[in-house]
């Protein structure tokens, strides 16, 4: 009788430490691989692509406006015939100071002295929404 307690008790202790390792691996198969580290961040991408071919030149100035009117500002000189793009608020200068609150902005791209492209977003706090499906 000893011995039946014993043996169950030794089998008890070898499942449970049999799950417990299974729990461990499996919440290791869901990390990065070993010597990585990860990282998620929330930016708006602003774009804008002369499809037409109609600019004189390539250089398309992105201006992004917060609701106190402040402006930040990102230029782009590469060739328009494809996607230009420029990250906010990593690409424009100044950095927004106020970059932990989550705010309206407003962003238009100029072109050969003209806005060609525009609409509005909500940024901060690591978070963002674009709203151009609103635009008129």
């Amino acid at each position: 009788m000893n011995i039946r307690r014993i043996v169950f008790g030794l089998l008890g202790i070898t499942v449970v430490g049999a799950a417990f390792m299974a729990g461990i691996y499996a919440q290791r198969s869901r990390l990065p691989a070993g010597g990585f580290l990860q990282s998620t961040a929330a930016v708006i991408q602003l774009g804008v692509w002369d499809k037409g071919g109609v600019a004189k030149s390539n250089k398309a100035t992105f201006i992004v406006t917060d609701p106190a009117g402040h402006k930040y500002k990102a230029e782009s000189t590469e060739a328009l015939n494809d996607w230009v793009y420029k990250s906010f608020p990593s690409e424009f200068s100044p950095y927004p100071e106020n970059a932990s609150v989550y705010t309206n902005y407003t962003w238009q791209c100029i072109v050969d002295g003209k806005v060609v492209a525009g609409g509005k977003f909500v940024w901060g706090n690591d978070r963002a929404d674009d709203n151009n499906r609103n635009l008129r």
